[in-house]
């Protein structure tokens, strides 16, 4: 009995030691729960921003399983963009015509415009749709992915949507990364 006692104390005694040199253990931080996102699209998703139909200004994607590259215009700060108007200054609408939804989901706001037409950077608010669940709110429905975005922004400014999606569409043991842009001035 005696024998118990004085190996539980050793025990105690080598523990507090360990703690007091090596310091406390570690905190257990959770893991994110990995969802399987499912295939692109097999082509790059219709998008709408503020019920506006967009088009594509760019986008690289695997179609019939030939990697593809389209370009609105070489240089992308002469993209025509269309106008889009909006009655809230403070709240953006995207829809992407897709249930998958993407890896990668991106609202870049400019709210200023220089004499040009072309959007000024140091303007630019990024919003993550899938990590800042303070600005941005998702839905996946049926037909459609979307977004409302929380973007104070000017009576005049340039919104564009970047999409990434994960692609085995060329090969089924490599994976691609499949990515396009969307854009519009939006107005008030």
């Amino acid at each position: 009995m005696k024998r118990s006692a004085f190996s539980a104390a050793v025990s105690v005694v080598i523990m507090i030691a360990m703690l007091t040199a090596c310091g406390a253990p570690a905190e257990v931080i959770p893991q994110p729960t990995f969802t399987p996102l499912g295939e692109a699209p097999e082509v790059p998703p219709a998008v709408a921003i503020d019920g506006t139909p967009v088009t594509a200004s760019y986008y690289e994607w695997i179609i019939d399983r030939e990697p593809v590259t389209f370009k609105a215009a070489e240089d992308q700060d002469d993209v025509v963009l269309p106008t889009v108007f909006s009655d809230d200054a403070n709240a953006i609408t995207v829809e992407v015509g897709s249930p998958v939804t993407p890896a990668d989901f991106v609202v870049v706001v400019f709210d200023e415009i220089d004499p040009s037409g072309k959007p000024v950077e140091s303007s630019a608010q990024t919003i993550d749709c899938l990590r800042d669940a303070d600005r941005c709110t998702v839905v996946t429905a049926d037909a459609a992915v979307s977004a409302t975005v929380d973007a104070r922004r000017s009576s005049d400014a340039i919104v564009v949507v970047h999409l990434m999606y994960v692609s085995d569409a060329r090969d089924e043991q490599q994976v691609d990364h499949v990515v396009g842009a969307w854009g519009a001035r939006v107005g008030t």
